[in-house]
């Protein structure tokens, strides 16, 4: 009964959203943008390019536990899909066709894991001032990759809520493994002297 219920929610609400992109071109655009941000090539030139920055500047370990964060949680999207075996939602107005399984989404689930990586291994460096702003900012478009699947009518919600939570263990548990033996995030790099330099001045005002 349960079961019945989730099943026909799922579809009532990617029914709603069908019929209501298909009469807002201006939606469908926006939900396109945000699902090209999501979809696989995008995430592995992002990698890629973060991957090659960090070994570059001889950041190993970051480099390292972001490429497998990434890897585990593509892997294991691939091996739910296969498991589970769910149909891709069957709307009155189809807006993207794909012929792969449904749960849990790939979309929602890498973005959560590879922005979620990015900004753990980056957000150190970026000034404090800003780092609201850019978490929110990561949030945000990680939903938005989400929601944007729903909108399309390619994924139902369960879909898209289990994407995000499976991603999120994947991050947790990565970052767990790796930050009990290394550091993950990149340090801030002061210049040299610096430390000094504040510890003479205190002195001085001291005396």
């Amino acid at each position: 009964m349960v079961r019945a219920f989730a099943n026909s929610f799922d579809q009532s609400v990617v029914n709603k959203l069908n019929e209501w992109a298909h009469d807002h071109a201006v939606l469908v655009q926006v939900a396109k943008v945000a699902t090209w941000f999501g979809n696989g090539l995008t995430l592995t030139v992002i990698v890629l390019a973060a991957v090659t920055v960090l070994v570059t500047r001889r950041h190993r370990w970051p480099a390292i536990y972001l490429a497998t964060a990434a890897s585990a949680g593509g892997l294991l999207n691939s091996l739910l899909k296969d498991l589970i075996g769910r149909s891709r939602p069957i709307v009155e107005h189809p807006i993207l066709t794909i012929g792969s399984r449904s749960f849990p989404s790939g979309h929602a689930m890498s973005s959560t894991v590879i922005y979620g990586a990015l900004l753990l291994v980056f957000l150190p460096v970026i000034p404090r001032r800003w780092q609201p702003a850019v978490m929110a900012a990561t949030v945000t478009l990680v939903l938005a990759i989400g929601t944007s699947r729903v909108v399309l009518g390619v994924h139902y919600p369960s879909d898209v809520v289990a994407g995000h939570v499976i991603g999120l263990a994947v991050l947790l548990g990565c970052t767990f493994i790796f930050s009990s033996r290394r550091k993950v995030t990149l340090a801030v790099e002061r210049p040299r002297g610096t430390g000094r330099a504040l510890a003479g001045a205190c002195r001085a005002r001291r005396g």
